[in-house]
């Protein structure tokens, strides 16, 4: 994180759950959807 100074923003962090948290969310919103 410190490492990217141009990317002060959610930038990375977003970037880097993205990826992982996409098949969570997808696993994730149909249960949040269906309650």
């Amino acid at each position: 994180m410190s490492e990217r100074p141009d990317y002060d923003e959610p930038l990375p962090d977003d970037a880097e759950i993205y990826p992982e948290e996409e098949e969570e969310d997808e696993d994730e919103e149909p249960l949040e959807k269906d309650v």
